[in-house]
């Protein structure tokens, strides 16, 4: 029971990246989609899960999400997740790779047709998708919104008093400030000392 579940987000706090694995895994390695973002942009979702707890809860939130190669939605994925029944070793993922890396890969020099990712994306959309109609459960909305809206106590010496707002909302608040999400969320995590002047202060 010591699987994760874990999204990578953009600065926006949309995410591009669903993934599963040890609790090291969210900030180590390299993905298709590239290495691991900063800290502050890497939010665990579930964690001390089983592994077939986890490889279900992926697939579902690839499901919802949907996969930028097929043209169904925003993530960097390219499966839709749930490999496996068991968490292989990293020898097992290292002979597979090698087995599946340049030469050796089916589609080594080559590319879908425009009209094969058509056919792919129109597989996967609509009352195709298998979560067609359904939604994200309960427990994982709550814990998404909770991770990207939780306040914070922000302070800035030119305001002169210590704001309780989330993330978002002082995005929103202070327009012409231009605040980053991300940086942002690197000054609430303790990652970054300030942004533009705003700190964040211990409850």
């Amino acid at each position: 029971m010591d699987t994760v579940v874990y999204q990578w987000v953009r600065e926006d706090r949309t995410p591009y990246y669903i993934g599963i694995g040890n609790p090291r895994r969210p900030y180590k390695g390299r993905r298709r989609c590239g290495r691991p973002p900063s800290r502050d942009r890497i939010i665990i979702l579930h964690e001390n899960l089983e592994w077939e707890e986890a490889c279900r809860i992926e697939k579902e939130l690839i499901a919802f999400y949907g996969r930028k190669d097929l043209g169904t939605g925003i993530l960097r994925n390219l499966t839709d997740g749930g490999e496996g029944a068991v968490n292989p070793s990293k020898e097992a993922r290292e002979r597979l790779s090698k087995l599946k890396s340049g030469e050796n890969h089916p589609l080594f020099g080559k590319s879908h047709s425009k009209e094969t990712i058509e056919k792919m994306s129109k597989s996967k959309s609509g009352e195709n998708n298998p979560w067609f109609g359904k939604s994200l459960s309960k427990e994982t909305r709550d814990k998404i919104s909770k991770k990207n809206s939780k306040p914070k106590n922000w302070y800035h010496p030119d305001h002169g008093e210590v704001l309780q707002k989330s993330i978002s909302e002082m995005v929103k608040l202070f327009p012409e400030q231009n605040l980053s999400l991300g940086c942002l969320s690197g000054v609430a995590k303790g990652v970054r000392s300030h942004h533009k002047g705003w700190t964040a202060l211990k409850a």
